[in-house]
């Protein structure tokens, strides 16, 4: 298929059509164009419903069509073969997203694990995809091994929330409230994330010093929330 600035929108919105009209192999068809295809029209933009919205959809999609089922699996299967091979970090994206879709989550943390024992290096690239997953499961000390200083960590937790947010100072008319409230929850995350790791391994004194770091910088900013120490949890 030729690629137009249109091409990836028709193809979702085909894919919608087909499933809701039980047109199921033009779905799937269509489902994995997009998936394969949508990122060449470049800018980004198709990077978040890719990994969302059409997962999610062909997932639906596997319950009622067994080979939309089968074709996800061999789509998982492929992106961490070629992750295996090319080293990059967005073929690890897209497996730990098939695998949230698929039920498959407890095999992307092992995975992960794999990579940690192996290429600790390799590991620290793509841990971003995958820390909420290893945060949910417990695995506190794989989380703290990324975690040595951490006023490091959360300095590069901190520039996430400033450089969006000078940019959006510098650019009104390019930026929406949307965008800096997403900008606002993300450092939330991110910073609770570090309070949390360090609180369970108990390095107290640095998860203290985090979380008062983070509470005055989320007053500073204007960044809704409370951190605490004792739960590792934020108060949004």
């Amino acid at each position: 298929m030729e690629t137009d600035v249109s091409k990836a929108r028709a193809s979702l919105d085909g894919a919608r059509k087909a499933f809701k009209a039980q047109q199921y192999p033009l779905a799937l068809e269509l489902y994995e164009w997009f998936f394969d295809h949508a990122l060449e029209e470049g800018g980004g933009k198709w990077v978040g419903i890719r990994l969302s919205f059409c997962l999610g959809e062909w997932a639906q999609l596997a319950k009622v069509y067994e080979p939309a089922g089968i074709s996800l699996e061999q789509k998982r299967a492929q992106s961490i073969s070629n992750f295996a091979k090319s080293r990059e970090a967005g073929q690890f994206h897209d497996y730990v997203a098939i695998c949230r879709y698929t039920g498959t989550m407890p095999q992307a943390i092992d995975t992960f694990i794999e990579f940690h024992d192996s290429d600790r290096e390799l590991a620290r690239r793509i841990l971003y995809f995958i820390k909420a997953e290893l945060r949910s499961a417990g695995k506190w000390e794989i989380c703290n091994a990324y975690i040595q200083d951490a006023d490091a960590a959360y300095e590069r937790a901190l520039e996430t929330l400033l450089r969006p947010l000078e940019f959006a100072e510098s650019n009104p008319e390019k930026i929406n409230d949307e965008f800096v409230s997403t900008i606002k929850e993300q450092f939330v995350k991110n910073a609770d994330y570090i309070v949390a790791v360090l609180s369970h391994v108990h390095r107290m004194e640095d998860a203290r010093r985090i979380c008062e770091r983070a509470n005055q910088d989320m007053k500073k900013h204007g960044v809704p929330g409370f951190l605490s120490v004792a739960s590792g949890d934020a108060g949004v």
